[in-house]
Parts: C-alpha cells; structure tokens; sequence
C-alpha cells in the first residue's frame, strides 16, 4: 500500500533512538534529489524507520533512518523544506534516467552537460514522469511517496 507524508507515524526522540535488528530490516530502494539538484539519485538500503517529526521551522519535516548497502553505520535525513523523494520496495529497481547529455570528447576525456540547470523544474517533470512509467510497467512497487504533486 502506497503511504503518502501525511499517513506517516509523528516520531519522537525514542522513536529515532531505538535499536534495531539490521537483518530483520526491510529492503528498499530510496530515489531523491541530489545535493546539487542536477539529477535524482538512487540509494539501496536497509530501513529503520520513516516518519514525520518537528524539525526547526518545519512542524512536519520528514525523518528517514536507514542503513545503505554494504555499510555498518545508519545514516539519518530530515526533509523539511519541500521534500521530493519516493521510496519504493526491494533492491531490484531500475536506475534513473541520466540526466547529462554527451557534449564532446578528446583522447582521455569527455566532457558531458546537464540538460537543465541546477533545482530546474524540469529535473522534477522528468522523475514524475519516469517513476509513473515504471509503476505503469510494473518495475517498482512504490511504498512511500513524498513529492509535491
């Protein structure tokens, strides 16, 4: 069942802090923005818990916990300010479109161009549109969804 931000569980600090069972987690694979808003990227883990917390100015931040592939260590992310990301089941999922466009190429380099510039709309039009082709064709499962329709 797809989970949208506002059916999500309000966490508190024991909710954050409680301890898990790393081989009892579920697998998922978490798509999101970048940090430099070029392109979505696409992370495997292993989730610990998701949910909405106060966070600064943001009464309903968004709180990811997770444990990525192959590392020991959670790493924890809060969304506050216009979260866009989809969370979908497995780690079988395919990988996003490129967002670079082949620009040139010399003898041991090649110089690539993004199709938009940084946080451009269009990076946003284009993951919509991919991951309703991918639920159309049956590649994913999408368990949370966290964008602005």
């Amino acid at each position: 069942m797809r989970k949208l931000k506002k059916d999500l569980p309000v966490l508190g600090k024991e909710d954050r802090q409680a301890p898990y069972d790393a081989k009892k987690l579920e697998k998922v694979t978490v798509y999101t923005q970048s940090e430099f808003g070029l392109s979505f990227v696409k992370r495997e883990v292993k989730l610990i818990c998701a949910g909405v917390m106060e966070w600064a100015q943001y009464k309903d931040a968004f709180y990811l916990k997770y444990l990525e592939k192959r590392k020991r260590i959670p790493t924890a992310n809060v969304y506050g300010y216009k979260p866009n990301f989809v969370i979908c089941e497995g780690w079988d999922c395919p990988e996003p479109d490129d967002t670079f466009e082949y620009d040139y190429s010399t003898p041991g380099m090649t110089v690539k161009k993004s199709k938009y510039p940084s946080f451009d709309p269009n990076y946003k039009t284009d993951f919509d549109s991919m991951i309703e082709r991918w639920e159309e064709k049956g590649l994913i499962n999408v368990l949370i969804d966290v964008r602005e329709k």
